[in-house]
């Protein structure tokens, strides 16, 4: 195997828009020496005082006893059941810096407008303000899904209240990083939220918070970086390190030794597949995912070929002498471990070099978005296949708008998809965590918790879930990305993204399968039928995925009236 590190192109100005809906962001590297081809699922034992399915818990006011979880926007659409704390009991007082017996301080840290226009460049979203259609503030997005969760009253906090507090960043060198994580600590918060970058983060930051024995939710993290700085270091987002082993599987077990029959090119479809793996720079760790396609008696790749993602102006540049080392050494089976703008860019390429592979979308950095394949050369696309992180779109229902709409409507409030994914951490750190509140605790609670929707639950969207619940062979810290769907390209169908439902055009991911999901270990041995539309689905609809499929994963019940709510007076 041959490798090397080129820079790479121009990070194109995409449309994200629906993907960060739920917090969608995030890479991993897993340390040597821990591929494990037997995974198994289990969960802890949740800390003391939670009372997760106790008879308590399930009687409690506002619990679904059906669904064992707590009424909120939808029954039994919250966290699970935990048992009733009775105002006045005491609950440990300041059981950790942060901690009161009435409070839990949380320290947001926002961007700069600079980096603002960094995130917006890559897609990302900021803050919009419904009623003006402007943007919104930071403290108003984080403040407003507060109210949300706060009125939707499913989350146990024991006598506790959250206290807000902000810091702006003073920018992305290591030195600001550095003085920001001094200037946070010495707040003295329980939990830290680094909102500055959706999509990357502040590593430097984020590790000095950790290092203070401070939780900090961020973008900015890596399998290696949760384990040695747990439990303080999590994410809402994307592990990437989980694509390695599902990616692996599925190329050891289900692709290698069989011909490149997808390919666009006939001469490369006559042969066995050669696989040339594409990924980033210190974010995918070649010799794991070698380790685990021989793991399951694959083929490991010919060819690895690193690009450098913080230099996404030369992408274009980049992409050709890539696409040349593939095409030299004979690889007719490409694994985009890419970014959308560089799978963009490396199909154009192709064509530009009369080369025709299989391409095998992985869903690393959301690629496998309709928005985003739209973007690509079609006449190389029509050959792509393999794993997807989204899920089909679901017609017939509006529940996988969340909680923020069910309370504000859609003209007021300030609205910002991924806030809402770190406030429901918050909450569910605290919800779970018991009386006693501290970070081993919050690990144990989170731990304590099976993995829900996907895979876990035979649903259509996400899995979701935390420490060995997902079926990965060490602890995920990270909420997404463990499991997938076996999709490929249609460039000839048309209507909404399998994202965002109003992004219409000409181009759509088909699922196989009916979308079914699966994780770690459950890798089809036979070859699916990849590129044959009756077997295979762009949309499902809501009697198919659940009535009211959320995008956490979970099949709920009807919506719940929010009765004195902005959403309930505009609609009168």
């Amino acid at each position: 195997m041959t490798g090397g590190l080129i820079n790479v192109t121009r990070y194109r100005n995409a449309v994200f828009v629906g993907l960060l809906a739920v917090g969608l962001v995030g890479a991993a590297a897993l340390p040597a020496g821990a591929v494990a081809l037997k995974p198994k699922v289990s969960v802890g034992k949740a800390p003391a005082g939670v009372g997760i399915g106790s008879k308590a818990a399930l009687a409690r006011e506002g619990c679904d006893p059906e669904r064992a979880r707590m009424n909120y926007a939808t029954v039994g659409g919250g966290p699970l059941c935990a048992t009733p704390w009775p105002d006045g009991k005491n609950n440990g007082g300041a059981t950790y810096a942060g901690v009161t017996g009435t409070t839990v301080k949380v320290v947001v840290l926002t961007p700069t407008p600079e980096q603002e226009a960094a995130q917006t460049a890559r897609g990302g979203s900021l803050p919009k303000n419904q009623a003006t259609g402007e943007q919104g503030t930071w403290e108003d997005a984080f403040r407003d899904f507060q109210t949300v969760i706060v009125k939707g009253g499913a989350y146990e906090t024991r006598g506790r209240a959250v206290e807000l507090e902000f810091v702006q960043s003073s920018g992305s060198d290591e030195a600001s990083q550095r003085s920001d994580a001094l200037k946070v600590a010495e707040m003295k918060p329980f939990i830290v939220i680094d909102a500055t970058d959706q999509s990357l983060g502040m590593p430097v930051f984020e590790s000095e918070i950790a290092r203070r024995k401070i939780i900090v939710n961020g973008a900015a993290l890596t399998t290696k970086a949760a384990l040695a700085q747990a439990p303080y270091r999590w994410n809402t987002s994307q592990d990437d390190t989980a694509a390695i082993y599902l990616t692996g599987e599925f190329v050891g077990k289900t692709l290698s030794g069989k011909k490149a029959k997808w390919a666009g090119d006939a001469g490369l479809r006559s042969q066995p597949r050669a696989f040339g793996l594409v990924y980033p720079q210190d974010k995918v760790d070649p010799k794991l995912f070698d380790d685990v396609v021989a793991g399951f008696g694959g083929t490991k790749p010919t060819v690895s070929l690193a690009y450098d993602p913080t230099e996404p102006t030369k992408y274009e540049e980049a992409a050709p002498v890539i696409i040349g080392r593939m095409k030299a050494a004979g690889v007719n089976n490409v694994i985009l471990f890419a970014e959308p703008s560089m799978v963009s860019a490396l199909t154009r390429a192709a064509s530009s070099n009369e080369y025709s592979p299989e391409w095998m979308v992985t869903g690393f950095s959301f690629h496998d978005f309709d928005g985003f394949g739209r973007g690509n050369d079609q006449d190389q696309f029509a050959h792509a296949f393999g794993l997807g992180t989204l899920y089909p779109l679901v017609t017939g229902t509006q529940s996988t708008l969340g909680a923020f709409p069910w309370y504000w409507g859609t003209s007021n409030g300030t609205a910002n998809p991924t806030v809402g994914g770190w406030m429901t951490f918050v909450y569910n750190a605290i919800h779970y965590a018991g009386p006693k509140l501290t970070p081993e605790n919050v690990r144990k609670g989170l731990f304590a918790v099976p993995a829900t929707g996907g895979a876990a639950t035979g649903g259509v969207t996400f899995q979701t879930g935390f420490g060995r619940s997902v079926g990965l062979p060490y602890d995920e810290y990270s909420a997404l990305g463990t499991d997938k769907a076996l999709i490929w390209w249609d460039p000839t169908t048309s209507g909404g993204a399998n994202a965002v439902a109003t992004f219409t055009g000409k181009g759509k991911f088909r699922y196989l399968d009916d979308g079914k999901r699966r994780r770690y270990g459950q890798m089809p041995k036979n070859l699916p039928p990849f590129f044959d539309k009756s077997k295979a689905v762009a949309e499902i609809p809501a009697s198919v995925a659940g009535a009211n499929t959320t995008v956490a994963g979970m099949s709920t019940g009807a919506q719940i009236p929010c009765e004195g709510c902005p959403s309930s007076e505009s609609a009168n």
